[in-house]
């Protein structure tokens, strides 16, 4: 299988795929059996140590029933027929077999005696008697003892002693002890009955910590918990203390208590009638061991079921693409320009004669448009190569050499346009017209680029040859909105400023015809905008009248005409450059005699740096015209 291959990409997605469901199948499945397994291991064993707990429960309370008769019974009752006391005693182990032994002690003259009746044997002794427990005023209730070993039946037993009393007129007093003894073996019986997987070990503990049965019988009775958590080196089974004091039955694990470090669980449950506990320890996933077997199974006939789907799904593929394949190795012959190749006939599958069809109609497509985008290709350059030389033409007709002030009897000037395009609809230009004379205009077309160019060009032709004829700005720009209402069917308009200066005096007349308001600055007067509009932008309406301003340049002033791509230029926020930020750039001027290129270049500055990495979106043009000293 070639990795290149479209065969081999499809079946190594598929078998992929099927691969990862089948994963997360096993995974989820092997996850939500092995919590349903826990928790019904959890009440299978409740459900074992609860009947073993019972059926000792049940035995146990059938003796206490039976001793607590008897000492009722024997209320009292006199103890000096000894004969009396044997037949009382055998009568009482005849009717629970469990009991190995009785024991019956009392007070006499002769001081305090004991009798045994011994089943086995049938033996009945008398001897020197013990003391009495000790009698908590409760009448005929029995008391457990440990489990100890018996010195007459050689066994260990557990206890039940009940207090023998005495009921006079004015007092009940304690003289005996009457005491049934049953040996452990039937509770090792029960205990060791139960079973728990193959490691399984079962344990009668004491609530102190004490082995009441083991399976190595030769520690029951002397060993603790303690022992076993030192020999097993598994400091976490003395948890189970600490668990047995707060509740009757509980579940944890425990670290390391096997063979080869291996973890355990752990079960424990109370028996009520003494500090006894049932525990139940096996190795942690016994349980799971067949379940994990069948795991192993079904995940072998998986990836086998899988390997054999990969090579069944790879060959049907394969004969299922290979048309496909043919087409693709044409197509990129077709891309590295083979057009003229000749599409194989293809008669496997509708789909496929059908896509070579398509490619056939595709090839003779492409052939057409690949003519028509040389034709438009060549065409572009001719117009991109046009629009070059109207880029060059369009510069050299704004003014890009400027008198120096002292040719102006002190007034300088400066301008720039900075096109969006390749070409601009904006404009300035100017012109001595006598010695003490001179005009100024700055413009802005409605549209941009090529039309806008064309427009702007008409306009200051215009301005230029109506200005030698005329000296009143107003006037100058009547006659121009005359000529471009001409034949305007596009509606194209421009935005115009048109001023005269007298040199000699700094008296400046202007008109404006819609353009943004200049700006006067520098010297001792601050900024001030001329917000006086003098008629509406040129190209509109013929026969518009305009109006003109006249103000007086103060020594150290300069006039700041601009374009609407000087407020409107933007961020990369979004954010216009406005009115405010260049107001603010103006005021670096105040009380100084600004230079006109130094004040164009740094507004120009000032904006690249506010756009940052955003282009222009609009034409910019700017102009000014410092007034200094015309004897300096």
């Amino acid at each position: 299988m070639s990795k290149r291959s479209l065969p081999y990409r499809l079946t190594t997605l598929i078998v992929g795929v099927a691969s990862l469901i089948l994963v997360l199948l096993l995974v989820y499945n092997y996850l939500t059996t092995s919590r349903i397994m826990e928790k019904r291991v959890k009440e299978s064993i409740s459900t074992i140590s609860g009947s073993a707990i019972s059926r000792i429960e049940d035995r146990l309370e059938r003796i206490e029933v039976l001793g607590t008769n008897y000492a009722a019974f024997l209320i009292s009752r006199e103890f000096s027929n000894e004969e009396y006391i044997r037949i009382l005693m055998e009568g009482l182990l005849e009717q629970d077999s469990l009991i190995s032994s009785v024991s019956l002690q009392v007070e006499s003259q002769q001081g305090r005696i004991r009798y045994n009746y011994i089943r086995e044997g049938g033996s009945f002794q008398k001897g020197a008697g013990e003391e009495l427990i000790t009698w908590d005023g409760t009448i005929n209730k029995g008391e457990w003892s440990d489990p100890y070993p018996d010195s007459l039946t050689k066994q260990w037993v557990i206890s039940l002693s009940f207090p023998l009393l005495q009921v006079d007129p004015d007092r009940i007093s304690q003289v005996g002890k009457l005491s049934l003894h049953v040996p452990m073996t039937w509770i090792n019986d029960i205990v060791n009955r139960i079973r728990v997987y193959e490691s399984g070990e079962v344990f009668l503990l004491r609530g102190d910590g004490l082995f009441l049965t083991h399976p190595d019988k030769a520690r029951a009775g002397t060993w603790t918990l303690e022992d076993a958590a030192e020999l097993s080196q598994s400091s976490s089974l003395m948890a189970l203390l600490d668990s047995m004091a707060v509740k009757p039955e509980g579940y944890l694990a425990v670290e390391s208590y096997f063979e080869g470090r291996i973890r355990g669980i752990l079960t424990y449950r109370k028996i009520i009638k003494n500090d006894w506990y049932v525990v139940l320890l096996f190795k942690e996933g016994e349980y799971l061991a067949e379940f994990n077997r069948l795991t192993r199974q079904l995940s072998v006939i998986g990836i086998t079921a899988l390997a054999l789907l990969s090579v069944l799904i790879f060959l049907v593929i394969r004969r299922l693409t290979r048309p496909i394949l043919q087409i693709t190795s044409l197509t990129e012959e077709m891309a590295a320009g083979a057009f003229d190749k000749i599409m194989p006939d293809l008669s496997e599958g509708k789909e496929a004669v059908s896509l070579s069809s398509s490619i056939r109609t595709l090839q003779s497509e492409l052939q057409r448009y690949i003519a028509r985008l040389e034709t438009t290709v060549r065409e572009k350059e001719r117009i991109e190569s046009d629009i070059r030389i109207a880029s060059r033409i369009q510069a050299d007709l704004i003014p890009s050499a400027f008198p120096d002030p002292d040719e102006l009897r002190g007034l300088e000037i400066f301008g720039k346009v900075i096109p969006a395009r390749w070409v601009s609809g904006d404009l300035f230009t100017f012109q001595r017209v006598d010695e003490d004379h001179l005009v100024f205009m700055i413009g802005d077309v409605t549209w941009k680029g090529v039309p806008a160019s064309l427009f702007m060009a008409i306009t200051r032709t215009l301005v230029l040859i109506e200005s030698r004829h005329r000296r009143a700005p107003a006037s100058i720009l009547e006659e121009v909105n005359e000529h471009l209402c001409q034949d305007n069917t596009q509606a194209v308009f421009v935005t115009a400023i048109v001023g005269v200066i007298e040199l000699s005096t700094g008296k400046l007349e202007y008109s404006n015809a819609g353009h943004l308001p200049p700006y006067i600055f520098g010297g001792k007067n601050g900024i001030r905008r001329e917000e006086k509009a003098h008629g509406i932008p040129l190209g509109l309406f013929a026969s518009t009248s305009y109006t003109s301003s006249t103000l007086q340049l103060a020594k150290g002033e300069c006039f700041l005409c601009f374009s609407d791509g000087l407020p409107e230029a933007e961020n990369e926020a979004g954010d216009f450059f406005g009115d405010e930020r260049l107001e603010k750039v103006l005021q670096q001027f105040e009380g100084a005699c600004p230079a006109a290129g130094i004040v164009v270049e740094q507004l120009i500055r000032s904006i690249d740096a506010f756009r940052g990495s955003r282009e222009h979106s609009d034409d910019l043009t700017l102009l000014a015209l410092s007034y200094h000293d015309p004897e300096l």
